[in-house]
């Protein structure tokens, strides 16, 4: 019972750590992906402007 009281903590402490983790990562991978879409996006529509002048 002592033991499996110890060890449960550990276990939930890791499966939140991992859940930080990956949330954060994926918050990250969202934010890149919208900045280099926003990137993209006014270099193609510097293009045309480019060309019209």
């Amino acid at each position: 019972m002592i033991l499996r009281g110890d060890h449960r903590p550990i276990a939930v402490e890791r499966s939140l750590g991992t859940l930080s983790i990956s949330v954060a990562t994926l918050l990250l991978a969202e934010h890149l992906v919208s900045f280099a879409k926003d990137r993209n996006r006014d270099r193609w529509l510097e293009l045309p402007y480019r060309r019209l002048s």
